[in-house]
């Protein structure tokens, strides 16, 4: 029983190149960032549909709260052009909490395991652009 909860190779594979594309963004084009968040969107949901670990809900709601707050500051606020343009420029505290809390807990263990070549591949990003 506890085979079917663990995440597949292929899709441990699947998410731990996608987290490598997004600690390699700084030195991708924007169409490449976009491209590399909607693949580890894509890699998330796919995983969650696939595995049906549950949605963690305290999880979201504690990671995404401060979208939370933004968009309640928009019932206030007197510039609705700049509020909703920094709504969307927020929207990635809403989306990678919500990529987060669909996946299940033993593939985001199997990727602890590999943290260092995420922070290499950033540190290179990051040297790559200076």
């Amino acid at each position: 029983m506890t085979d079917l909860l663990q995440p597949s190779k292929r899709f441990e594979n699947l998410f731990f190149v996608a987290l490598i594309l997004l600690f390699a963004t700084p030195v991708l084009p924007q169409i490449l960032k976009i491209a590399a968040i909607a693949f580890f969107v894509v890699v998330c949901l796919s995983e969650g549909i696939k595995n049906k670990p549950g949605f963690k809900w305290s999880f979201f709601l504690f990671n995404a709260s401060l979208y939370i707050m933004y968009l309640l500051s928009v019932l206030y606020s007197q510039d609705m052009d700049y509020a909703f343009a920094k709504l969307e420029v927020a929207a990635s505290l809403l989306v990678f909490p919500f990529s987060f809390a669909v996946v299940s807990k033993s593939l985001i263990d199997s990727v602890i395991e590999k943290i260092k070549y995420l922070f290499f591949a950033y540190i290179i990003a990051v040297l790559l652009v200076n």
